[in-house]
């Protein structure tokens, strides 16, 4: 569909990660005249602009730069467009990267369980290298420290800003580890008693964006079916 002032709306093709069926997505929704307003619900999580400057199937759709906001019931980009005609769609490209972003963690925890008798990090000692003594488990069964625990698989993971849903507008990652605090954690950890290596399908970590799940096995779910 041509929008007025050479702008275009391209209806999102959606990726289906883990072979689900698709369900309902959300609908852009873009302003008529300067300042451009793209708008979609937030009810649907985990979608991003993208953009391409025509629909030839050799141009790549581009992630928008700009973060939404949330104004009511709706994700916002305020955008100046300016130049030639140009695409936009939605995509839920930070819902697989979510899911890649977990896997890559769950991966990083086997690799520190090798040199500690197949122990997560929080069932060792903090006087052997771990972070038992630093739980902090609510009563909805999650870890107010999670961070303290994601710290100790530094070396196996190369980078903090994994911990951050691509999804998640609201907090800010960071690549260094030792900056790391709640506010750079998207996911949320269980470090209980029944997370342990003798029970792979029990929930290691959730991401409370789009729901994707982290198993002690190191699979990974997908939380929203589109």
């Amino acid at each position: 569909m041509r929008m007025p002032r050479s702008l275009c709306l391209a209806v999102a093709a959606i990726a289906l990660p883990f072979g689900l069926s698709a369900g309902p997505a959300p609908v852009l929704g873009i302003s008529p005249s300067n300042p451009r307003l793209f708008l979609w619900p937030t009810n649907v999580p985990s979608f991003a602009l993208e953009t391409k400057t025509n629909c030839d199937a050799g141009t790549p759709w581009l992630l928008w730069p700009q973060k939404p906001s949330v104004a009511g019931s709706n994700y916002v980009i305020t955008n100046l467009f300016s130049g030639g005609s140009r695409f936009f769609r939605l995509s839920n490209w930070p819902q697989q990267h979510c899911a890649n972003q977990m896997k890559q963690i769950g991966l990083a925890f086997r690799v520190w369980m090798l040199g500690s008798n197949d122990q997560f990090p929080f069932q060792v000692s903090t006087n052997l290298g771990g972070t038992m003594e630093l739980r902090s488990i609510g009563a909805d069964g999650f870890d107010a420290n999670a961070f303290l625990h994601f710290q100790v698989i530094s070396n196996e993971l190369g980078t903090a800003a994994l911990f951050v849903c691509p999804g998640d507008i609201g907090r800010v990652a960071v690549t260094n580890f030792a900056d790391l605090q709640p506010q750079n954690v998207t996911y949320w950890l269980r470090t209980s008693a029944d997370v342990t290596d003798f029970n792979p399908d029990a929930v290691l970590a959730v991401c409370p964006i789009d729901g994707n799940t982290l198993y002690c096995n190191g699979a990974v779910t997908n939380g929203v079916k589109y």
